[in-house]
């Protein structure tokens, strides 16, 4: 009830949208992938049922069929779908005996599996599509575009740049639109 409980709470502080961040680690061997895709599905049922904002719901790649979950949570009739959940690194120090725990910043490069998420997901879910992990530049914003998304979020890029970098690649979308011809981001996206 932990979630249901805080998103209507957050609702009341005055939130515009909540993003559940859906993940299971899956180490009870006992438990099922059908099972843990299940206890994730109510999650998203209750939330959906407790809030009158919109509901965004972020996955994991690591789905054996991350499409068909991602067809049920747009059932569930969620207002967004974020692609994909970004894992912190995990090592161990051999001498300490320590497990090591670590955040890297995203670059391009960590942008192929998204936009291949995010193309099978366009035109087959009624929930817009948001992109996590991986828009560095305007060439990126363009391609998450191309795939189908309606929104891509930006945390590395800007932990680098600073917040000024959103005017940056604005005017460079906006001239790489131009010099190819197209008039709205509607209209290449997809």
């Amino acid at each position: 009830g932990g979630w249901t409980s805080h998103a209507h709470l957050m609702e009341q502080a005055g939130a515009d949208a909540i993003e559940l961040h859906l993940y299971h680690a899956a180490s009870d061997p006992e438990l099922s992938s059908a099972e843990v895709e299940r206890q994730m599905l109510q999650t998203v049922w209750d939330v959906k049922g407790a809030v009158d904002i919109p509901v965004a719901v972020k996955i994991s790649a690591f789905f054996t069929a991350f499409a068909n979950f991602a067809l049920q949570v747009d059932e569930a009739g969620v207002n967004a779908i974020v692609l994909f959940t970004r894992f912190h690194k995990i090592d161990f120090d051999v001498i300490e005996l320590e497990v090591l725990r670590r955040v890297e910043l995203s670059t391009s490069a960590d942008l192929d599996l998204r936009l291949r998420g995010t193309a099978v997901l366009a035109g087959r879910v009624k929930a817009s599509l948001g992109i996590t992990g991986g828009v560095h530049s305007a060439l990126d914003v363009i391609k998450a575009n191309m795939a189908g998304a309606h929104v891509v979020q930006l945390v590395s890029a800007l932990m680098r740049h600073g917040p000024g970098y959103l005017k940056t690649l604005r005017t460079e979308v906006e001239a790489w639109m131009i010099a190819n011809e197209w008039s709205s981001l509607e209209e290449m996206r997809g």
